[in-house]
């Protein structure tokens, strides 16, 4: 790997820092786990107590917190970024964390579902971890074919160049990352403003998702703000679903479908999942305002049938912030 400017690394770097507020000392040190004072460790509330249902787990600092993702493989195993650079992550359900960082701010997470110790990380470039974390090996571009990091200017902003024909030649940002439920090898990938890609080699070679070999998905460039692979049954083709920020598209194979939003607005976040005894998957979203005026989050959508029908779930989740909700309501930037 050839560098310019700041170099380093392109295993798994770790920042360490110490932070005091408000008279309580968090310290993030070798690995960064944050020690948490006694009174916090067994739950006695400070001063000025929640009027909600909701608890806060952490981690605090370094900005705003985004898009938490679960493991699939053990609930209390979370990790999500901030807009500030690093990356967080915990193995004990949010007792404490660990800061990591992978050059640059982080725009999806994606784990393995065959492999609890595998998850993927997308920001400018796909980064692997085979241990749950703890190291990173950048996956693509790939390293070998000339590809350059730069960091710029004086908040020194990462960037690559590639000889990997594929890679965007004006770089890009990840910002949805899934891996197939049936094979590991498969893997796939989106950039913003660009094609979804698909890697059949666990990331040697990747090539456009198409649909019958002459469009690729989406039809015209936009955001895309989740993917999802349905696990295939017995005699079945797999289903593909992706929500990008006009909608949903659905394949089979190489044929697509594109289903709009219902109303205006764009989606701004979404989370697929699915559930037991339905064809189809479950789909939330946060779509964006109307007018200027109207609160980002007025637009809480659920779809139980894959993107073609929407109903809003805005109004129980403001139920359980009770009283803490006073006036414009918040603004969320992930759901899961």
């Amino acid at each position: 790997m050839t560098t310019s400017g700041r170099t380093g690394s392109l295993g798994g770097g770790f920042l360490c820092a110490a932070v005091v507020a408000a008279g309580i000392g968090m310290f993030l040190m070798g690995g960064c786990s944050v020690k948490k004072v006694e009174s916090a460790r067994r739950g006695v509330p400070g001063p000025a107590p929640r009027f909600d249902k909701w608890t806060i787990i952490g981690p605090g600092g370094g900005g705003t917190t985004q898009d938490p993702v679960i493991s699939p493989h053990d609930p209390k195993v979370v990790f999500e970024h901030c807009d500030m650079t690093g990356a967080y992550v915990t193995a004990d359900g949010g007792l404490s964390w660990r800061m990591f960082n992978l050059r640059t701010g982080i725009g999806a997470f994606a784990f393995d579902p065959l492999n609890p110790s595998v998850l993927y990380a997308g920001n400018v470039a796909l980064w692997r971890s085979e241990d749950t974390g703890k190291t990173w090996s950048m996956v693509f571009p790939d390293p070998k074919k000339n590809t350059v990091e730069h960091m710029n200017g004086d908040h020194a902003e990462y960037s690559l160049t590639s000889g990997d024909p594929i890679y965007p030649r004006d770089g890009g940002w990840i910002q949805a990352i899934a891996v197939d439920p049936d094979d590991s090898n498969r893997i796939y990938l989106a950039f913003a403003g660009k094609p979804l890609l698909i890697s059949t080699n666990r990331g040697k070679t990747w090539d456009w998702v198409r649909e019958q070999k002459d469009k690729s998905i989406p039809y015209e460039p936009e955001a895309v703000r989740a993917i999802h692979v349905q696990r295939v049954s017995t005699g079945k083709e797999k289903r593909m679903f992706v929500v990008c920020e006009g909608g949903v598209y659905r394949g089979v194979t190489d044929r697509w479908e594109r289903i709009g939003i219902a109303g205006e607005g764009k989606f701004t976040c979404a989370s697929v999942g699915t559930t037991k005894g339905s064809p189809d998957p479950v789909v939330y979203a946060c779509v964006g305002p109307k007018t200027p005026e109207e609160p980002r989050f007025s637009r809480f959508l659920i779809s139980t049938d894959g993107g073609r029908t929407w109903t809003s779930a805005a109004e129980g989740v403001l139920r359980s912030l009770g009283d803490a909700v006073r006036g414009k309501p918040p603004r969320f930037s992930g759901v899961l």
